[in-house]
């Protein structure tokens, strides 16, 4: 079977969440003998070989006809589509008669533009997103949950008494999380900046990459204003004028987890599922999240969960259950045992991937 994993998000090496994912399913499929070639978006057009794996970078900013002809030259058996480009990804395999794939990793989307996707099939990274692709589509999917590579997100043995919260902004609780820090002056707080995806080397917000995203999920023109793409963006909160609160931009996470105690994840909007839960949990970290969205599953019973996740109380007062020591273990351990349970799963998920992808495949 030969693959064509289209995506303006390039899996290759990603520390993103859903690109991470794909980039192990990649290497996964690879093993088994599936070959795979990668469409994403670079700084220029050109193909390279990486590892074994061809990679053609597109520059332009909606590339459907240069997708179609990579399509057409390729031969290939399915595309895999996730995220970023999906619309003009499978408007071209549409037009070269290559079944698609498409995997969601996200149900923030208008729901008006998206139902007019029509993939061979769908793979959802979480049952919360196959409800919610039920709901648009009224269609099923396959559940592949995200590839998490365990080994890597082993941290080391750090002074772990930090309240911790990755990518805080807005709409993942960024600033709920100020409000927790600030109700507890004498508590070290870390903030991890995030979303890597869609920031330029200096940590500003890639406004190209943003558009991408609104044209692919809310069918943004293509002549927004920068500036309005700024300001309908995610924002960060601002820590500088707290003195318990350390923030780093810097890509590693190990570091991180090495000083967290308790791991938070207020997020406001609905996550589809949350894969920072389980990196957590496996480092025998405590997981604080929102009771919202794909959050709860990717617990897995495993976590305190918020029901007011936007009221700062509700969130101090899970911080302080955990203040009881044996609380606190209680937790840690069964986050362990969640993780690893979640880490021998893995090998169906790629059974999953595998067989839907055949399927698909078997229908062209």
């Amino acid at each position: 079977m030969k693959i064509a994993y289209i995506s303006a998000s390039n899996p290759i090496g990603s520390i993103g969440g859903a690109a991470n994912t794909a980039g192990k399913w990649i290497d996964e499929l690879r093993e088994r003998g599936v070959e795979i070639d990668v469409i994403c978006r670079g700084e220029s057009d050109a193909s390279r070989v990486v590892d074994g794996i061809e990679v053609t970078e597109l520059a332009g900013f909606r590339p459907r006809d240069e997708i179609a002809t990579r399509l057409a030259d390729g031969e290939y058996d399915v595309a895999l589509v996730q995220d970023l480009w999906a619309d003009i990804a499978l408007e071209a395999a549409a037009e070269h008669g290559v079944p698609t794939v498409l995997s969601l990793t996200t149900t923030h989307a208008t729901e008006g533009v998206v139902a007019e996707l029509s993939p061979t099939r769908f793979v959802a990274n979480s049952r919360y997103t196959q409800q919610w692709i039920t709901s648009v589509w009224g269609r099923d999917s396959t559940l592949v949950y995200p590839h998490i590579d365990f080994d890597f997100y082993t941290a080391p043995e750090g002074p772990s008494d930090r309240i911790s919260m990755i990518n805080p902004i807005d709409m993942k609780g960024g600033h709920t999380f100020r409000a927790v820090a600030e109700r507890f002056p004498d508590r070290d707080f870390l903030a991890k900046g995030g979303w890597y995806g869609f920031r330029n080397d200096d940590f500003s917000w890639d406004v190209e990459a943003l558009h991408l995203q609104g044209s692919t999920f809310h069918d943004a023109p293509s002549d927004v204003p920068e500036a309005e793409i700024l300001e309908r963006g995610p924002t960060d909160a601002e820590f500088d004028d707290l003195e318990n609160v350390a923030f780093t931009s810097e890509p590693g996470i190990l570091d991180v987890y090495a000083k967290t105690g308790v791991l938070l994840v207020p997020s406001v909007w609905a996550e589809a599922f949350g894969r920072v839960v389980l990196e957590a949990m496996w480092n025998g970290i405590p997981v604080v999240a929102s009771h919202r969205g794909g959050l709860p599953e990717a617990c897995g019973g495993a976590g305190l969960l918020v029901d007011e996740y936007t009221d700062s109380d509700a969130w101090a007062e899970a911080i302080e259950k955990l203040d009881d020591p044996d609380v606190y273990e209680g937790f840690a351990e069964r986050g362990r045992e969640r993780a690893e349970a979640y880490r021998d799963r893995l090998p169906e998920q790629i059974d999953a991937l595998e067989t839907v992808l055949a399927e698909a495949a078997a229908e062209g």
